[in-house]
This record gives C-alpha cells, sequence and structure tokens, in this order.
C-alpha cells in the first residue's frame, strides 16, 4: 500500500476507535526498516493520529538510532514501542528508551512456516522451547523494572544494565559478540537483606550465590550470552 492511502486508512480508523472509546490509544503502525516509506507518512501528517508510535525488531543501538533521528527530523514526539520482538531480554532497546516490549510470536508456526526460526516461546504442543526459558528468566529477573543506566564493557564486549525494581537494583550483562574478550567484571554491591545472598543467573536459569568480600565481588562472565545480577540494594560496576 502507498503512504497516502495508509496514512488515510490510518486517520479514518483512528477516529472511528476515538468515537467508540475517547480513551483509546492509537499505536502505528509497526514499522520494519521501511525509512523512505515511514517518511513519506510523516510528511503526510502520520503523527497527528497516533499515541505511540510502533516499530519491529529494534533492539539493535543502530536501528534505534534511525527511528530516533526519523521522528526527530519531523518533530514528531511519541513514546516508541517495539510491538514484535525476538530477543529473549531485549535490554538494548529498553536502555535506548523504548518503552514496551512484545514477544513476536509465543507458538511456532505448524507446518513449513515453521521451519523459519521466529524465535517462538513454545511449540504447537505447548511444550517449552529454548527461547521460551531465556524469555521467562529475564522476565523473571528484571520484572517491572525501570531503565536506570547502561555502559559497554570491554571492547564492546558486553552491555550492561541497571534497572530499578522498588528497592533492588537489577544488573544485567548482555554478551555483544559471539566471542567476548572481557573475563570478568567487579561490582561494589549491597544486598536488600542482610544475611540473604545476592545472586547471579545465567538465561537458562541456574543462580548461584555472589560471594562477596567486604562488599565487593568478582562476576566471571564466562562467554555467558546473558547475566542477572539480583538481590542488591545497590550494585555498582568498578574499573
Amino acid at each position: 500500500m502507498a503512504p497516502s492511502p495508509k496514512a488515510f486508512l490510518l486517520a479514518n480508523c483512528g477516529s472511528w476507535v476515538r468515537k467508540g472509546n475517547p480513551e483509546a490509544k492509537i499505536a502505528g503502525c509497526g514499522f520494519v526498516h521501511y525509512w523512505d516509506f515511514v517518511e513519506e507518512m510523516l510528511k503526510k501528517g502520520l503523527a497527528k493520529h497516533l499515541d505511540i508510535f510502533s516499530v519491529h525488531y529494534v533492539n539493535d543501538f543502530a536501528e534505534i538510532q534511525k527511528w530516533r533521528d526519523l521522528l526527530k527530523k519531523h518533530d514528531v514526539k511519541l513514546p516508541i514501542w517495539d510491538t514484535e520482538e525476538r530477543a529473549e531480554s531485549p535490554t538494548i532497546a529498553l536502555a535506548k528508551g523504548v518503552e514496551r516490549q512484545f514477544n513476536f510470536m509465543h507458538v511456532k508456526l505448524a507446518g513449513p512456516a515453521g521451519e523459519e526460526d521466529y524465535a517462538s516461546l513454545c511449540n504447537t504442543d505447548f511444550t517449552v522451547r529454548p527461547m521460551g526459558i531465556w524469555f521467562s528468566v529475564g522476565a523473571h529477573c528484571i520484572g517491572a523494572g525501570k531503565y536506570v543506566e547502561s555502559q559497554k564493557l570491554g571492547e564492546e564486549d558486553y552491555f550492561a544494565v541497571k534497572f530499578a525494581r522498588g528497592k533492588e537494583s537489577v544488573l544485567v550483562l548482555s554478551r555483544l559478540k559471539e566471542k567476548a574478550g572481557l573475563e570478568r567484571v567487579r561490582v561494589k554491591v549491597e544486598p536488600m537483606l542482610v544475611g540473604k545472598p545476592v545472586t547471579v543467573t545465567h538465561r537458562l536459569g541456574r543462580s548461584k550465590d555472589l560471594k562477596m568480600e567486604n562488599g565487593r565481588a568478582e562476576i566471571m562472565l564466562e562467554n555467558q550470552h546473558t547475566l542477572y545480577v539480583n538481590g542488591a540494594k545497590t550494585v555498582m560496576l568498578e574499573k
């Protein structure tokens, strides 16, 4: 569909929805890469019909920045939602201001279509797939945490993201390279509760207590894809 008809369709659909529910929030349009197409729609007034700008697959530094630059160019100030994502723990997108993330596919497609990897959470018989475990572990460890700060570690080997979940400070270490050279990180930690250990969990859900000495600890990365540090009131990376 060309930009003009789609913009016209969205404008009318949005007005119909709001007539039925004035409190409705209109999200659009699940864009994937089509920068020129989206720019034409923005020129035709797309943004004024939206409450949320929705995109797909943006757990990537460059991808998010392209969308932000495009919205800034047209003076569009809308929250960004990623309404179709394959990343098990989309910490890059969350760190770069994407407000909401939705897993793309809960159940694997049946037949030949299911042979493509859509990172579905479970099979057609509802047995869990690896992605289902990884996604669940991330959801459990981060929960409703709010983004606080982030930084790249080593030679851009890992991406460290900190979230605040109530009084808990959650640290997530996500590998950026297939083979990371960074072997360990040191952290300064204050446990949430005296006598209760701070834990390190990898994406399969296996946890171990963080061994601390004088409020400091060393986390062995072991080229793990993702590690979650939970149970800390404060946790700070040391150089």
